[in-house]
């Protein structure tokens, strides 16, 4: 119910007055997951994503086994450019929800985002650099490899062509050809 007067207060009125309304009304109520959640859902609107990230981590305190708080704060970092302290997060919305496709995904997502820095390195490399070349290569093929088992889970417990375009192209990338020959029947498939 207090949603519902939030919102259409914050669609009447000015957004500072809801968050004010919001606030005071969780001060009579400080453990309400619900209103809580509704603060934060207004500082997302209002690109506010510190106060949204401090207000899930107020969340988790009030309810400490939500996947979903833990993965919506993996989001929040990533975004932020704190990598590791995503992955922390959706690690831990795996602990709590082994069949969290999207925090396998995200996981992978992070994993890979070494994957950039690496492929430019590469591209930087003088031609006659070989050895430069083949370390950064062992670098690369070593993220997919830490990448890979996320990717498979996700793509286990919900098949999409994200997921399998990805894994092929991990397949092709760490010269599993058994695999790579595998998902590339997969994703015809599925383009058809």
């Amino acid at each position: 119910m207090l949603t519902i007067f939030v919102t259409i207060f914050s669609h009447y009125y000015k957004t500072d007055e809801a968050i004010l309304a919001l606030q005071e009304a969780r001060k009579s109520n400080p453990g309400d997951l619900n209103m809580l959640l509704t603060e934060a859902e207004m500082y997302v609107k209002l690109n506010r994503m510190d106060k949204f990230e401090e207000l899930m981590l107020d969340a988790v305190k009030v309810d400490p086994n939500n996947p979903v708080l833990y993965f919506n704060l993996g989001v929040v970092n990533y975004n932020e450019k704190r990598v590791e302290e995503a992955k922390t997060f959706y690690k831990k919305a795996i602990e709590l929800d082994a069949s969290y496709t999207d925090a396998y995904m995200n996981l992978a997502v992070a994993v890979l985002d070494k994957e950039e820095k690496i492929v430019e390195k590469m591209n930087n490399l003088p031609p006659s650099d070989m050895k430069g070349y083949d370390k950064l290569d062992a670098e690369r093929k070593s993220v997919y490899k830490e990448a890979l088992p996320y990717l498979e889970k996700a793509d286990s417990l919900k098949r999409s062509p994200e997921t399998v375009r990805t894994l092929l192209n991990i397949y092709e990338n760490l010269e599993i050809e058994e695999k790579a020959a595998e998902y590339r029947a997969l994703f015809k498939a599925l383009k058809k």
